[in-house]
């Protein structure tokens, strides 16, 4: 009877080892098994895309490749509205592949794209997935095109929206609206994804970027102005539905911004260095108080972080690429030389910012500003970009 007993517990276990327990978040066997995990981008040889546990700091030695080669050269990745899918850039900016976050494997690889990519995008559901390709050979003239596929359980369809020199795409939360911005132009291209129109929207000074609102009705359009070969920097607001934009608010500089709220931060580079405007953004609107001096570069990564502040990342920098700014009292602190910010992620409950800069895969204290001294994650390679799953 206590044999019985014994191996009726001996099989129990190995049911509950088998199936996680009942309590782990993915079905697969062969994943992670943790529940709070950040993806690095790994473009080290086949490293491809390591799994961390940001609740503890440690790398699970769990990573997602592909084939022989796995993800050669690994670099942005964008994680769809629902969070379950990771679109990742890789084989040297060339090719686009899709993630199964839950079950951390490859949905679909190799979707090849004409040259190298600058900017990706995903939407709500995985179903479509974007690259800007600035030196597409589309047709005479001109090069560049917005690079796309929708992907379904029965097919695959590769098509193109034409736009010249392109380098920067933002897709609208519900995904019907892309947004379009080519070198040296001063128009923002609006394209409908589902109607497969553009729309050319004219009268901007080298617009680079955009946010949209929660409600996808409209986007804050930030043109870089001087900093991109223009004039001057701003702000205006699209109009989606009637692809009109209201007057411009001037800026010190504008590649970058983020909307908290009732209030836009924009940051960029000035001839005198790095700075980080207010924009209050109302019924209209205006500039809010003096911009803040931080680092310098092209700036391309900002982030929310715990306690208020903004982790703000750039490259080409003459010093430090990472600013932190407390948006309580206006405090910048501008981080060490350590490289170019590739990537960045605050973590969700923590005092905490992942930061891929100059390849290394950082830990920051928001509390003190500073890289952590008591928690690190050492990584084998060049991290490039980071996103929180869960």
């Amino acid at each position: 009877m206590k044999s019985a007993k014994l191996l009726s517990v001996i099989v129990l276990l190995a049911a509950l080892v088998a199936c996680g327990g009942g309590d782990d978040s993915q079905d697969n066997n062969n994943t992670s098994r943790v529940k709070s995990r950040a993806f690095v981008s790994n473009s080290y040889l086949t490293t491809g895309v390591q799994i961390i546990d940001y609740n503890t700091d440690r790398d699970t030695f769990f990573s997602i490749t592909q084939g022989l080669l796995g993800f050669y050269d690994a670099r942005q990745m964008a994680l769809s509205g629902d969070r379950s899918k990771t679109l990742l850039l890789s084989r040297e900016g060339r090719s686009l592949t899709l993630l199964d976050n839950r079950q951390e494997s490859v949905l679909q690889d190799s979707l090849p794209l004409t040259d190298v990519a600058d900017a990706i995008a995903i939407n709500q559901d995985g179903s479509a997935v974007y690259g800007s390709v600035r030196n597409s050979e589309v047709e005479a003239g001109t090069p560049g095109a917005v690079e796309y596929y929708t992907i379904s359980s029965t097919e695959i369809k590769r098509d193109r929206f034409v736009v010249p020199l392109v380098r920067n795409i933002v897709l609208s939360g519900d995904g019907k609206t892309l947004l379009a911005f080519g070198e040296q132009s001063n128009s923002v291209y609006v394209i409908d994804t589902a109607g497969k129109t553009t729309k050319t929207v004219a009268g901007f000074d080298r617009p680079v970027n955009a946010i949209f609102t929660s409600d996808n009705s409209k986007a804050y359009i930030l043109s870089c102005g001087r900093e991109c070969g223009g004039n001057q920097a701003s702000v205006a607001v699209l109009d989606i539905a009637s692809a009109t934009a209201s007057a411009p608010v001037n800026l010190p500089a504008a590649t970058v911004g983020l909307l908290d709220g009732n209030t836009l931060y924009v940051a960029g580079s000035t001839t005198t260095g790095g700075v980080l405007s207010t924009v209050s953004v109302g019924t209209t609107l205006s500039l809010s108080g003096n911009p803040i001096q931080i680092g310098d570069g092209f700036h391309r990564n900002i982030v929310r972080a715990a306690g208020g502040k903004l982790f703000i990342g750039a490259r080409a920098c003459s010093s430090g690429c990472l600013s932190m700014v407390n948006t309580g009292n206006g405090q910048a602190v501008v981080g060490g030389a350590k490289g170019d910010v590739t990537g960045m992620a605050a973590i969700p409950t923590r005092n905490v910012v992942y930061v891929a800069e100059g390849g290394e895969l950082r830990i920051y204290d928001t509390t003190t500003n500073a890289e952590s001294t008591t928690s690190s994650i050492n990584l084998t390679g060049n991290a490039y970009d980071v996103k929180v799953i869960d």
